[in-house]
């Protein structure tokens, strides 16, 4: 409520710097608060490992209720170790301002964040060139045309022909509203937690654009570590996905230096371990996401689920993630709090994250995109471009495909 009415004070005034200093606050922030337990806290390890022994129990039978009084009880436990858990140190960052994002952005570049201080929502654009700002219009109808477009997927998930036009003429509607011009050739989002997984490469302007969603102006600016000439990758292969190996398989053959994990090897442990020594990692696997307590939600490895608590306790991550993996760019939402895999990898330490908003299938499809993406990272585009690249829109199922996958992050 506070940020609320001190956005509604900056309205009144001239000037950007104090509008974006409060949309910013905000925003989800990555740098500034501490971590929740320390990466070396073995309770928090053992608990979680007794948790995925759990899982692999009711992996046989899912409906017996003791096991299933004994996951809550060990969620339970796990919640509580965490809460009294001392935080890791960490150094306090310098706060984001109007100027040192406009200094950081290139002339084809734009950064675009939305806010509602009340029931209408505004717009702030910042390039290179300056910052304007403009309002949008009824909050709740954006949001109407938002689960217009994100329900219009449905139909290209079953291959409907027709979805091609229903998907494109309510990409059209929202792009009227929040894309009104001509977009730039590469476009920073930062939206609302309401609008973070929303199909935007189904807006017809952006299907040949560069689009990064971005939690904050924070998250997109973090700094980026020295590129190597070496690129290492990390390719994980989960199981009971019929072609998860064949495609970890063709991704590494990308990279010279490619550590790849099978389903009977890629263990969490392993994982984890390979996580902090990668530059790039990619994961075909299962992924589940926890709408009641997000921190619970998984990727599922050889040994059991890899949780989003796993993956707050890395002590650095890499510079990209790709996860091939359902709805794994999902997230939940406590006040402007994103909670999700995407947040996860993002506060670990990676600078990006590619990953689908939506089921994906295990198809041709998507084997051929990600295929495509690793190419193009390789031959040096940057993690949005190559993603642009990559996309194809030749029928309805690969239309939905690369409208699913989206540039998280830095792009």
């Amino acid at each position: 409520d506070l940020i609320r009415l001190q956005i509604r004070l900056a309205l009144r005034s001239r000037g950007n710097a104090r509008l974006f200093r409060w949309v910013e606050a905000g925003r989800t922030r990555f740098d500034q608060p501490p971590r929740l337990r320390r990466p070396d806290d073995e309770a928090v390890a053992l608990q979680l490992e007794q948790l995925r022994w759990i899982h692999a129990e009711r992996a046989d039978d899912p409906d017996d209720a003791e096991l299933a009084a004994d996951q809550a009880k060990s969620e339970q436990q796990v919640r509580g170790t965490v809460r009294r858990a001392a935080g890791s140190e960490h150094q306090t960052a310098l706060p984001t301002t109007i100027g040192t994002l406009r200094t950081a952005l290139e002339p084809q570049d734009a950064f675009v964040s939305w806010f509602s201080p009340d029931a209408s929502m505004w717009e702030l654009t910042v390039t290179d060139g300056g910052s304007r700002r403009r309002r949008v219009g009824s909050e709740p109808m954006i949001r109407t045309l938002a689960d217009q477009l994100s329900l219009s997927m449905g139909g290209l998930a079953i291959g409907r022909p027709e979805a091609i036009e229903a998907a494109s003429n309510a990409g059209l509607a929202l792009q009227k509203v929040l894309v009104p011009g001509a977009p730039p050739e590469h476009l920073i989002l930062n939206p609302p937690p309401g609008l973070f997984s929303i199909p935007w490469s189904a807006f017809p302007a952006l299907t040949d654009r560069a689009v990064t969603v971005t939690p904050s102006a924070a998250a997109y600016l973090r700094d980026r570590r020295p590129q190597r000439s070496d690129t290492r990758a990390l390719v994980v292969a989960g199981p009971a996905l019929e072609r998860s190996a064949e495609e970890v398989r063709l991704i590494a053959g990308h990279y010279t230096d490619a550590r790849y994990l099978d389903p009977s090897t890629a263990t969490t442990q392993r994982v984890l371990d390979g996580l902090s020594r990668t530059d790039v990692a990619h994961f075909a696997c299962h992924a589940v996401f926890r709408p009641d307590n997000a921190a619970f939600s998984y990727l599922r490895l050889a040994d059991g689920p890899l949780f989003l608590h796993d993956l707050e306790r890395l002590r650095s991550g890499p510079e990209t993630v790709v996860l091939s993996a359902c709805s794994a760019a999902r997230s939940g939402s406590a006040g402007t709090q994103l909670h999700g895999f995407v947040t996860a990898l993002l506060r670990a330490g990676a600078r990006t994250v590619i990953a689908p908003i939506a089921p994906v299938p295990d198809t041709d499809e998507t084997l051929d995109l990600v295929d495509r993406l690793h190419g193009e990272l390789q031959s040096g585009a940057s993690p949005a471009v190559a993603l642009s690249r990559a996309k194809s829109y030749d029928d309805p199922l690969s239309s939905y495909t690369s409208h699913a996958f989206q540039c998280f992050g830095w792009g």
